[in-house]
């Protein structure tokens, strides 16, 4: 039996200090036309906030990816000597802090995706939520229509996950890295819980299909696609004349009050 190569490790922007699309896609329409210091500051600075968020979320991702790659070394050890002596699952103070690297990079693909939501008020002339999830249920258009497409393919479920690690249960208090034996070879995993929503980890069930390096690389996947797709219809609608609509009140419009 042999152990299965990891997924292949993507190419992160921060390997080689490049810029999301939503950078070059906002500074193109700052610079087309003067908008005004309120626009151009704001079309400036939120965009490198999602870069910012964004490079968060790749160092996690580049240390989870990391860390695997240390035990698939020493795996390789044990599948290359005697099977029947092999250890299957670690735990110790790395695989826990795997596990809170996960969730760090759950927390920070949340936050890059509500600072695409507010980059893409500018594009209603009317005021509309900044938060991802009102942005969806409030807004509409091209804008509404991207946002709403990847929460049904990928957005819902990955804040399952974030809303029950961050808000309920960890996965386990004694999380766990390993090997286990299938007809084409010993895979490294570790697991991740087919139904979150159950906030119980006495509840979580498993299947081979959910794991937590082939998810996180899948979020990361579907985070640049979005950034991508969401910087070319920018560019499109601009060219057309139709972006931004508007270009005053976006400072300030997510200020909160309490009373006393």
């Amino acid at each position: 039996m042999i152990l299965l190569p990891l997924p292949r490790r993507p190419e992160l922007l921060s390997d080689e200090h490049r810029s999301p699309g939503l950078v070059f896609a906002m500074d193109a329409t700052r610079r087309d036309v003067d908008y005004g210091d309120e626009y151009d500051w704001f079309a400036m600075e939120y965009p490198r906030i999602f870069r910012y968020h964004l490079g968060h979320v790749e160092h996690r991702l580049g240390d989870i990816y990391a860390a695997y790659e240390r035990y698939h070394e020493h795996y390789e050890k044990e599948v290359a000597g005697d099977e029947a002596t092999l250890e299957s699952a670690v735990y110790n103070r790395e695989v826990e802090v795997l596990y809170w690297d996960f969730e760090a990079f759950l927390s920070a693909a949340s936050c890059a995706l509500d600072i695409v939501a507010r980059i893409l008020t500018t594009g209603f002339a009317s005021p509309v939520p900044v938060s991802f999830n009102r942005f969806i249920k409030r807004a509409d258009g091209p804008f509404r229509d991207i946002l709403a497409r990847a929460n049904g393919e990928w957005v819902a479920r990955f804040k399952d996950y974030r809303d029950c690690f961050v808000h309920y249960t960890p996965i386990s208090r004694m999380p766990l890295i390993g090997v286990t034996r299938y007809t084409d070879g010993f895979e490294l995993r570790c697991s991740l819980p087919t139904n979150p929503n159950k906030r119980e980890n006495a509840l979580f069930h498993y299947n081979r299909r959910t794991e937590l390096l082939k998810y996180t690389l899948r979020v990361y996947r579907k985070l640049r696609e979005l950034d991508s797709e969401v910087a070319g219809t920018i560019a499109d609608l601009h060219a057309a004349g139709r972006f931004p609509a508007r270009t005053t009140n976006l400072i300030g419009v997510s200020a909160r009050q309490r009373a006393g």
